[in-house]
């Protein structure tokens, strides 16, 4: 039964995509193209608000082209939206997969999920990345793969 509902509510979430009002897909700017480059793919997490993670524990993927993220630390798969205004990056709610794991996996999913709602920009340099919130703050680090 659980997995209909999660089935179901990943139905709707995709359901929900806004459409170009003449129905063709609007083409992102040129400076949209080389922000979004520097984002796309797998990133390996390393530090959510401070705290380190265990090698291979979490994975970011982001998808600039179709304004798309999915985040796992270990129990739960976050996923949504993000959007990238004026050089920055904002992430839309999370919806989550519904598993049971060991109490600090949960409060790790709770943490990312804060994480990604206080997002307002980013950083890279190298294969670093880094999420920062609105005063510059770093609030999640990772690498590219």
């Amino acid at each position: 039964m659980k997995a209909i509902a999660i089935f179901a509510a990943a139905a709707l979430l995709a359901a929900c995509t806004q459409a170009h009002p003449d129905g063709a897909a609007a083409a992102p700017s040129s400076a949209a193209n080389t922000q979004a480059d520097g984002l796309n793919g797998n990133w390996r997490v390393s530090h959510i608000n401070g705290k380190n993670l265990a090698v291979g524990q979490g994975t970011l993927w982001l998808d600039a082209a179709q304004g798309r993220y999915a985040l796992n630390l270990g129990c739960n798969n976050l996923f949504g939206t993000f959007t990238l205004p004026k050089g920055g990056l904002v992430f839309g709610p999370a919806a989550s997969t519904l598993k049971m794991c060991e109490p600090e996996a949960m409060q790790l999913d709770h943490d990312a999920a804060a994480v990604l709602a206080q997002t307002r920009g980013y950083r890279r340099q190298g294969q670093q990345l880094e999420l920062i919130d609105a005063s510059g703050k770093p609030v999640l680090a990772a690498v590219a793969e």
